[in-house]
């Protein structure tokens, strides 16, 4: 057993910090295993110490969880050890059999089941995301400059006598602010050593500039961390811009490991501001008797939020149910259940508090683009189409379209009701409706196309204010009537699984083709009024850019998206500012 002293000389080395962003998986409860790389270099530091522990960041809850440490991704491991099922979270795992540091290069890391488990965090280092997905192949996908994804939170714990001193500084990846806006930008210094910290020393510089230093005193014990910050004073300039810092010394001396040293931290300055709509999908059944709290939850928000909620019922085992939609019921575990903007860590029972709670935190972010999506059916095709604008150049990325078709005002089929007579309560007026109930349903959806989004559906390298536009003809599924349909367009960030925006539109009847049907001689112009015109008859709607619709009159300053669709049904997007 190990002494007191023996504990205190330990430290977790790692490239992320505790904080779980987001999680890597793909969507369904399968096995996945992530990894981190110790490079040569650190080895070397730490050669002849022992590797006793894994600690993990846990996205969701997992099963048949195993730690490893290899020295090859595709060899045997020279450790490891199964835990079973675990909660999300940080912990830390410890090994029977410790691996001793050999001075080599060697991957941390660990596998189990789970729905996007593995966690990651808003900290990138090259070394510092290796994820072996369903195809039973490991990708590097921090060090792939098509994906370039930030850390996992995972790290090695080290144990020894006269461990070396070292330090790291940590910095958010990103951060979004405005021109002509100067912030605070946070930082921290974590010490990986047993010896306490008690001055360091940090320069810096914006966008290669003047390099300016940052001196601070502190008492800073082993394994903790403190925060410091910089001004930066305002950027005018659109775009991308960097923070460099650099850790020049540690109590007088220059740090022992360089390789952790030096960080950026990069600025996107940007003058729009997109409101992200939520977008619940639920899991539903017409056999089961608590499912009116979620069609009652669905009508309370497509009354107060018109404009920004999206509800899509996903039925499973009843005369609604649909294949296509079938991966969406393994985040639940019972009925009726949700998922919010299909974020694992927002599954929820769909009661009408609870999903305005999460709407009112949601729609504080400002989403990566505005949308607006049309659909037309002719001859049993829909004919579907979004644009999208991003609020931000962006290279490297992966967005996704996928599209829904929901049915609304279904009759002919009965709800089971728990709640008839009062048996359990009010319930939006369930408690006055027998057990079945006879209802109209809505939000029903007859199919997502594709479920995880349609890859190359959207371009990997964006610019800000361009129109991006994708069309797809989907075959009508099985409806009760095409007069009460919707197309729902869901942008999903292909690295996270996440929705992070989406659109909504009825879908129109006639004999209109959307795919290419852009008239490019159509003039549409705004006059000093504020009024917006067009040079060609038609129906005329205008969007701020928050994807939003808005009168085409009395328009106040700012940018707009104008879609023009002719007597003929051809329809044109323009971006007009006034």
């Amino acid at each position: 057993m190990l002494g007191r002293a023996d504990v205190a000389a330990q430290i977790y080395w790692g490239y992320s910090d505790n904080i779980i962003l987001n999680g890597i998986g793909i969507g369904q409860n399968t096995t996945v295993s992530g990894a981190i790389y110790i490079p040569s270099e650190v080895a070397e530091l730490y050669k002849g110490k022992k590797a006793t522990a894994v600690r993990v960041g846990l996205y969701n809850s997992v099963s048949e969880l195993k730690v490893f440490i290899t020295e090859d991704l595709d060899g045997t491991p020279e450790t490891e050890k199964t835990f079973g099922s675990q909660k999300t979270g940080v912990a830390s795992f410890s090994f029977d059999d410790a691996y001793v540091i050999s001075g080599k290069g060697f991957y941390v890391g660990y596998s189990c089941v789970g729905i996007n488990p593995i966690g990651r965090s808003s900290i990138y280092n090259v070394n510092g995301c290796w994820v072996k997905d369903g195809d039973n192949a490991w990708i590097d996908y921090a060090g792939n400059e098509e994906y370039k994804y930030n850390a996992l939170n995972i790290a090695v714990r080290i144990e020894g006598e006269d461990l070396p001193e070292d330090a790291r500084l940590i910095v958010n990846n990103e951060t979004l602010v405005k021109p002509g806006e100067g912030f605070k930008l946070t930082a921290k210094l974590e010490n990986l050593s047993t010896k306490a910290i008690k001055g360091y020393k940090v320069e810096y510089n914006i966008d290669n500039g003047e390099t300016q230093t940052i001196e601070k005193t502190t008492y800073l014990t082993g394994g903790s961390s403190t925060s410091f910050s910089i001004d930066v004073p305002a950027i005018n300039e659109f775009g991308m811009h960097t923070v460099n810092m650099k850790l020049v010394s540690v109590n007088g001396i220059e740090d022992a490991n360089p390789v952790n040293n030096d960080v950026v931290a990069y600025i996107k300055v940007t003058e729009n501001s997109f409101v992200r709509r939520m977008v619940v999908e639920e899991g539903t059944g017409t056999w089961c008797g608590w499912c009116p709290k979620g069609i009652v939850a669905f009508e309370y928000m497509d009354e107060k939020y018109p404009d920004t909620f999206i509800g899509i019922a996903a039925h499973d085992r009843d005369v609604f149910s649909e294949d296509t939609y079938a991966p969406i019921q393994n985040y639940f575990d019972s009925y009726p259940n949700c998922i919010i903007n299909r974020d694992p860590q927002k599954v929820c029972s769909p009661l009408s508090g609870n999903l305005e709670s999460e709407y009112k935190n949601l729609v504080r972010d400002q989403a990566v683009a505005s949308m607006v999506t049309s659909a037309n059916l002719e001859d049993n095709v829909v004919h579907a189409k979004v644009t999208a604008t991003f609020a931000n150049p962006g290279k490297d990325l992966d967005y996704r379209i996928a599209f829904v078709i929901l049915e609304d005002s279904i009759t002919g089929v009965t709800q089971a009701n728990a709640y008839a007579g009062g048996a359990n309560g009010e319930m939006g007026g369930f408690e006055n409706l027998p057990n079945p109930a006879p209802i109209k349903f809505n939000h029903v959806a007859r199919g997502i196309f594709d479920y995880n989004g349609i890859e190359n559906s959207m371009p990997s390298e964006v610019e800000v204010g361009e129109f991006y536009d994708f069309t797809k003809d989907i075959e009508l599924p099985r409806v009760q009537s095409t007069k009460y349909l919707s197309i729902v367009a869901l942008l999903i960030n292909g690295k996270t699984g996440i929705i992070d925006n989406a659109a909504k539109a009825h879908i129109e009847t006639g004999a209109t083709d959307i795919r290419n049907n852009e008239i490019t001689n159509v003039s549409i112009y705004v006059t000093p009024e504020g009024t917006i015109c067009c040079s060609e008859e038609g129906k005329l709607e205008v969007f701020n850019l928050q994807g939003i619709q808005v009168s085409g009159h009395n328009l106040t300053h700012g940018v707009y998206i104008v879609k023009h669709t002719s007597e003929s049904g051809q329809t044109t997007m323009r971006k007009i500012r006034f």
